[in-house]
């Protein structure tokens, strides 16, 4: 028996038509009006809610700050989100206070938010903006200055500007300065890796080739953790990635199948393009491996700086 068929009269399937496409367009425009509203102060807001949840102190539980993870590298541009993770970085291994010696967002060591406003205070233009936040803190009038930048198409804190005692300081300045224990400041990084089958040659034994892919994981590592992206340094203005340019390694002991290994990587100097970063492969406390990498800075077919930013991260100085 054939199946029946039914034609869809032509008057409902334009209605229909009509329809979806009246659903879709109205999808759209919700979705730009969404968009529309995520103006320069839209991130200033949500950092002034964080700072309310942590002195609130959010049921007994400990919440970030809005300059540490994992907020800053949502609010905050990846220059200033460095610098705060350069003065983190500092505070861990040198055990002292760093540059930022109050809450940016309160405008001092401790304090309070009553009456919040944020507006913006220099409309956007070219990709920049500036947002003002006033509050109440003590019944003392508070006023915070923000300037913003648009990245990777949203906006972003780039610098927070706290006015004491009729001066401005701006946060970015004071993160800039250099620290008074200079070995404390250099960047490093400890990545785990289990070795597998596929890490190992005939013997058993880990491929020396192997560690090359370990060591190089442990570099990329290193520059992610310091709030930078390789990718992102591609995708800019200027394509910028780095190319190993020579390598000194040492293997001092065999490591084997389902081995947990530790990747130490520390970058210890930088001279225009090249860096240079000293890397061990350690098993517990045993060292395995030990190598010395200059790597080089590259783009457009040729060497280049190293960008100030990610410089200042690193911690290193020509």
């Amino acid at each position: 028996m054939m199946p029946l068929r039914r034609s869809v009269p032509k008057s409902l399937a334009a209605t229909a038509g009509l329809v979806i496409a009246a659903t879709l367009f109205a999808g759209a425009l919700a979705t730009g009006a969404l968009a529309a509203s995520a103006g320069p102060e839209t991130p200033v807001r949500e950092a002034y809610a964080i700072t309310t949840r942590q002195l609130a102190g959010s049921g007994g539980r400990s919440v970030a700050a809005p300059w540490q993870k994992p907020h800053r590298d949502r609010l905050m541009s990846r220059d200033l989100a460095g610098l705060f993770a350069r003065d983190e970085l500092y505070q861990e291994e040198a055990g002292e206070m760093g540059h930022l010696g109050a809450d940016p967002f309160l405008s001092g060591q401790d304090g309070e938010i009553k009456n919040l406003k944020v507006s913006v205070t220099s409309p956007p233009a070219g990709g920049k903006a500036q947002v003002t936040a006033s509050f109440r803190s003590f019944k003392q009038p508070v006023s915070v200055r923000f300037r913003m930048v648009e990245e990777g198409g949203a906006w972003k804190i780039d610098d927070i500007v706290n006015r004491v005692e009729g001066q401005d300081y701006a946060v970015r300045d004071l993160l800039s300065q250099p620290y008074e224990c200079e070995d404390a400041m250099t960047a490093s990084h400890s990545l785990s890796v289990r070795v597998y089958y596929e890490d190992t040659d005939f013997s058993g034994v880990v491929y020396h080739a192997s560690y090359l892919r370990f060591m190089e994981r442990g570099r990329t590592e290193l520059i992610r953790s310091l709030g930078v992206e390789q990718r992102e340094l591609f995708d800019g203005e200027t394509a910028l990635g780095f190319a190993v340019r020579r390598m000194t390694i040492d293997f001092l002991r065999p490591a084997v199948m389902d081995d947990l290994l530790t990747v130490e990587t520390v970058s210890v100097a930088a001279r225009g393009a090249t860096m240079d970063v000293e890397q061990r492969v350690l098993r517990g406390e045993e060292v395995l491996v030990t190598a010395q990498v200059k790597v080089a800075c590259v783009g457009g077919g040729r060497a280049r700086r190293i960008p100030d930013g990610l410089r200042r991260r690193l911690g290193i100085a020509d």
